[in-house]
Formats: C-alpha cells, sequence, structure tokens
C-alpha cells in the first residue's frame, strides 16, 4: 500500500554500506520489508484508528497474501502488455470482505489501488493493482458461504442466479442439468462471469441476443462504503 511507506524506514545504512552484498539479495531484502512493513500497517490500523468498525471484526488483514508465488502471478495478466506489482492479494470469502477492504483503502490519507482478478484474462492491466491489493474472486467460490450457481425454480421466469466469480463453464453445466443454456456465452468458457460482464461479453450468439451484459437483470454492486444488494439494469449509470 502507499501510505504504508511511511512506516517503513527511509533507509538502511548497514545494508547501503555494505559493498560486498550482492544488488539481487539487497532488492529481494528491500521487497521483503516493504510487505513486512505493509502488513504491519494494516494491524495498526485496524487496531488504532478503526478498532471498532467491522474491518477489524472480520480480519481482512489475514486474508492479504504476499508470498512471492501470489505476488507475482498478481502482477501480470493474459496480454503481458502491461506489469504492476501489488503489495498484496486479497482472498475475500464474502461480499462483506471486498466491503471492507475497500473501506480500509478510502479511510486512508491516500487510498490505495484495488482491483479485482477472476481468471485474469484482461489484456492491458484492467486486473492489475500497482502497489496495491488484487482481489482474487475466485475465492469467493471455495468457502463455506454458500457460492454457487442458482437455477430459477419456476418455468414461466427463467434466470441464473450466480457470482462475478464464477466460471462460464459452471453456469453453462447448471443450465445444461435443466436443459437450457445462456443466451450469450463467449468462445472460451474458463474465464468468470465478472470478467467478461465489465467488457460487455461477446460471444457467437451476440448478433440475436446482443452481447452479455444486455442479458443482466439485476447485479450486486459493492459501492465504496457498502454492499448496495439487489441493483436493476436500468438504475446503474450507462445502462
Amino acid at each position: 500500500m502507499q501510505s504504508a511507506n511511511s512506516s517503513c524506514p527511509a533507509s538502511i545504512p548497514a545494508l547501503s554500506n555494505n559493498n560486498n552484498m550482492p544488488r539481487a539479495c539487497l532488492a529481494t531484502f528491500l521487497m521483503a520489508t516493504s510487505f513486512l512493513c505493509t502488513i504491519n500497517h494494516f494491524h495498526m490500523v485496524a487496531s488504532v484508528s478503526l478498532a471498532d468498525d467491522d474491518i477489524f471484526n472480520l480480519d481482512i488483514v489475514s486474508k492479504i497474501h504476499t508470498d512471492h508465488d501470489s505476488i507475482t502471478k498478481a502482477s501480470s495478466d493474459f496480454g503481458h502488455i502491461v506489469e504492476a506489482v501489488p503489495n498484496g492479494v486479497f482472498h475475500p470469502t464474502s461480499p462483506a470482505d471486498i466491503v471492507a477492504l475497500i473501506r480500509l483503502s478510502i479511510s486512508q490519507p491516500k487510498p490505495f489501488a484495488v482491483a479485482a482478478r477472476g481468471q485474469g484474462h484482461s489484456a492491458r492491466g484492467q486486473a492489475l493493482a500497482p502497489g496495491g491489493i488484487v482481489i482474487a474472486m475466485r475465492s469467493m467460490g471455495r468457502g463455506d458461504h454458500n457460492h454457487h450457481v442458482n437455477m430459477s425454480s419456476s418455468p414461466d421466469q427463467l434466470w441464473v442466479d450466480a457470482g462475478g466469480e464464477q466460471l462460464w463453464a459452471d453456469v453453462l453445466n447448471a443450465t445444461l442439468e435443466h436443459g437450457l443454456a445462456p443466451r450469450v456465452w463467449t468462445d472460451y468458457l474458463h474465464i468468470t462471469v465478472g470478467g467478461t460482464l465489465s467488457n460487455g461479453g461477446i460471444g457467437g450468439q451476440t448478433f440475436r441476443h446482443g452481447p452479455q451484459i444486455s442479458n443482466v437483470h439485476e447485479l450486486d454492486v459493492v459501492t465504496g462504503t457498502s454492499l448496495a444488494g439487489h441493483v436493476p439494469m436500468y438504475a446503474l449509470p450507462g445502462c
């Protein structure tokens, strides 16, 4: 996080004066120190300025991963055109966790970047958060919070309720069990619902039914302060 820099040492004389230390080792140490300062800053914010807030109760800090593999994977996307190193990768288990993370960001003097990442198939860095936090949306479907694809039971109202973290392959399989299929799906199905909707969603059936986003009735929207709940598409700006 950018705001965490104030809690990090401005310099490390013992290291900078040691000319025998390989530069690669120094860079690795400084990177690790940056991660430690970030997490320490989160703990400080949660325990001091936001002790009574739900951020502390949700314990979002424990869901931020800063290991090398997580950071490396979240630093690039499918396009390999843009690279941006985040300070951590957040693994939420509920929409409330995402709300808490955004609240934490906007509570800082200088909010840090937050980006949602599904399968990372963006082409020019849409899923990257330089110096901030990348949200691993696929984590939403791995907990015990009943996140899965639901079909309507009424033959008069056919709809699917799916989380943004779900793969289109899972949505298609769930509908095929009822002898149905989405009106529009992408040629490659192992990408997330939220990822394609953020770009409209173009598939082989678009010429007949429009893009995927035109076939959405409502969305659960996370704002900067809360979960807005079910918002009809006509109530969203630009829709």
